[in-house]
């Protein structure tokens, strides 16, 4: 029989506590076992001895395993109790009025949300029964049985959503922006962003609030599907005229597929003809390589359009021009470094730029990366992305850090130690790539974050989690007191709140709402066929041998048709891999083309006549191309946001002319581009299949 006494020690003035323990071994014998401690901060003989045996350098008098239990919980008790809560006097922040009545705004509303919760815990379940067809309004389902319309559910149909929660009006706006796209969240009315259900909002506390998505972003995020939603236009201008008014850093976001439209008409009066400007092409991974040099030509294709527009790309106020893509990380490091030399902090940075240009993805590129506060990162959340164009209502901003010297050594040493690994992922890639897979042949950089905390915080981390480390089981793990316990008992990790006050003297990256583009045709499509038109991955090249009198269909939204010339000319598409490409001639183009558009052939678009009669009729307009090789494309012809064409005159003369019709929706984005952005497309063509105006791809270059 073992006999445990455990005396309660918080009235006892005590300096030092010795446990004796009694252990039976199979060998029925008694074993004594003393622990010596400390309740105060006197030393024990043992730790004297510990003290003069290694010279000042005090180590642990036992190891936590050997301690029993009840023994720890005592001391770790007694531990709590003597811990103080200490109280800096000289950084208490001082109370005015406006914070006073924002406090009690505060704990008014949490004590509303908590009173509301307690009473919809306290109703009886309203699951009922129900006899006799009472009362059954509202849980009536209607089943229709007609094979007709069965077959034409079978299509598939838009991801678009409506809103079902009711909106109460009376409950003002409030100013705690949503997570995902930064508009204040309400339920006033469910057409507005930032709508979310009254009787959430209600419920919630301030600090649920603060972690909440509004309806729009949590059915995008979650479930795929959109709202359609008003943006609030009105903001524009004040946004600008903050830009204009402050000391600031304008990147300039443009989408490479369609490099002239994704300009902002009028960029220069808006953000002031002297502002700081970093011009960024996006997503260059879409973009297959010709040959050498292919960046430089994107670059100065990229260039030739900005001075267009009336951007003096010579003048010292533009700081930096560079190509990126945010989804494969292709030029993101660079960009940092940039930012932290050239820019530093000397005032804030605001992303600018058209809808769907890749603003969002790249202010979360930056957010997950050195650009961002190391203190800060895991307590901002991501920007919501979506094809749908306008999902950033408002801004959206985290803090930049401060470039120090020690912090770019560290980054320095990170790029040192993970030079082969970035090599030999790219080596992969590029292996890949030359089978013939041109899912690897996108531009791509590795994107990794330095961990700025000093080395004593890093050891410590590691060695807290050594502490978990051991029993290895799905359903049990050692906790931090080496006991074993049920995973679900384990307490859980709270999320890291951001506190805006311990920034409030920093400089900060702000994701700024997408300006409409009037010249683009994602404004006219519903979310599925948005994920068909926009590329998900690198655009695969498709050439077309075209006659005069001939024609091809790029989807229902695109058309070109080949009028004169006294040569073919050679077509090659780049657009979205997924979209079907149809050849035809021109005296039964109009035919195919009424007969099967809205169905599968075409793809794009989806739906009935009432679908269709929403899109513009194709309009055309007339480009003349002259030849300048018959290896080398004469020009692009730009399709908005679908995509383009080089067309390449096979033979004849220096200086023949192909006279060629493209039409859009509407004419919406039409414009030729010459020089081409990829001259060299017989790096794409390979042989012709028979019977056919196609070729094959060849294999794509790395």
């Amino acid at each position: 029989m073992i006999m445990l006494r455990i005396t309660c020690l918080r009235c006892l003035d005590v300096k030092h506590i010795r446990f004796t323990c009694l252990t039976m071994h199979s060998s029925s014998n008694w074993q004594k076992s003393c622990v010596h401690t400390s309740v105060s901060n006197y030393k024990t003989i043992k730790e004297m001895r510990e003290l003069k045996r290694n010279k000042g350098v005090v180590k642990p008098v036992f190891e936590i395993d050997h301690v029993p239990s009840s023994v720890r919980a005592v001391l770790e008790n007694r531990k709590l109790e003597n811990s103080e809560v200490k109280v800096d006097d000289g950084k208490k922040e001082e109370m005015t009025l406006q914070r006073l009545k924002s406090n009690l705004r505060s704990i008014q509303w949490d004590t509303n949300a908590l009173i509301k919760k307690a009473n919809e815990s306290a109703k009886h379940d309203d699951h009922q029964m129900f006899k006799n067809n009472e009362n059954l309004d509202g849980f009536t389902e209607t089943i229709d049985l007609d094979l007709d319309r069965h077959a034409a559910k079978r299509r598939r149909k838009s991801r678009h959503s409506e809103s079902r929660t009711q909106p109460d009006p009376s409950i003002p706006i409030s100013d705690i922006p949503c997570k995902g796209c930064g508009a204040n969240l309400h339920c006033q009315q469910s057409s507005l962003a930032g709508y979310i259900c009254s009787t959430k909002i209600k419920s919630s506390t301030i600090e649920e609030l603060n972690d909440t998505l509004c309806e729009r972003c949590y059915l995008l995020r979650r479930r795929k599907l959109t709202l359609k939603v008003e943006l609030d236009e009105d903001q524009f201008p004040k946004l600008f005229e903050k830009i204009r008014s402050e000391r600031c850093l304008v990147l300039l976001v443009l989408d490479l597929l369609d490099i002239r439209n994704s300009i902002p008409k009028n960029i220069v009066d808006l953000i002031g003809p002297k502002k700081d400007l970093y011009i960024l092409g996006s997503k260059v991974d879409m973009i297959p390589k010709d040959g050498n040099g292919f960046l430089e030509r994107i670059e100065s294709g990229l260039l030739g359009a900005c001075m267009e527009a009336g951007i003096d790309v010579h003048g010292s106020h533009v700081r930096h021009i560079g190509l990126i893509s945010s989804v494969t990380g292709y030029g993101i490091e660079n960009l940092i470094t940039k930012l932290m030399t050239d820019w530093e902090v000397k005032g804030n940075v605001y992303l600018v730029g058209h809808m769907n240009a890749g603003k969002s993805t790249l202010f979360n590129a930056l957010l997950r990366s050195d650009y961002c506060k190391f203190s800060a990162r895991s307590g901002i959340p991501r920007a919501t992305v979506a094809d749908w164009p306008g999902t950033t209502a408002n801004i959206l901003k985290f803090p930049i850090t401060r470039p120090m010297g020690w912090k770019l050594a560290k980054r320095a040493e990170r790029f040192g130690k993970h030079r082969s690994v970035y090599q030999k992922e790219l080596e992969l890639r590029r292996s890949k790539a030359k089978e013939g897979n041109w899912k690897y042949a996108s531009l791509a950089d590795m994107v990794a974050t330095t961990d700025f905390r000093e080395d004593r915080d890093i050891e410590e981390a590691y060695r807290e989690l050594d502490q978990y480390k051991g029993h290895d089981s799905a359903m049990y793990e050692y906790s931090k007191n080496k006991i074993l316990v049920k995973k679900k008992d384990l307490p859980v990790k709270e999320k890291t709140q951001f506190d805006i006050k311990k920034y409030e003297r920093s400089t900060w990256l702000c994701d700024t709402p997408g300006i409409k583009n009037t010249e683009s045709l994602l404004t006219y499509l519903q979310p599925d066929e948005l994920s068909v038109i926009i590329p998900a991955n690198i655009m695969m090249p498709r050439p077309f041998l075209l006659k005069p009198g001939e024609v091809i269909f790029v989807t229902g939204l695109g058309r070109v048709d080949y009028l004169e010339g006294n040569s073919p000319v050679l077509i090659t598409t780049f657009v979205n891999s997924r979209l079907p490409v149809i050849d035809c001639t021109l005296a039964e183009a109009d035919k195919i083309y009424q007969e099967n558009i809205g169905k599968d052939m075409f793809m794009v678009p989806i739906g009935d006549q009432n679908r269709l009669n929403e899109i513009p009729a194709l309009v055309g307009k007339e480009f003349t191309v002259q030849r300048s090789d018959y290896m080398t494309a004469a020009a692009d012809i730009q399709m908005s946001s679908l995509g383009w064409i080089s067309v390449t005159v096979l033979f004849g003369n220096e200086g023949d002319e192909a006279k060629v019709k493209v039409y859009t929706p509407g004419g919406k984005g039409l414009y030729i581009r010459c020089p081409s952005l990829l001259p060299n497309t017989h790096t794409f063509k390979g042989t012709r299949i028979n019977h056919t105006r196609r070729y094959r791809r060849r294999k794509p270059l790395v």
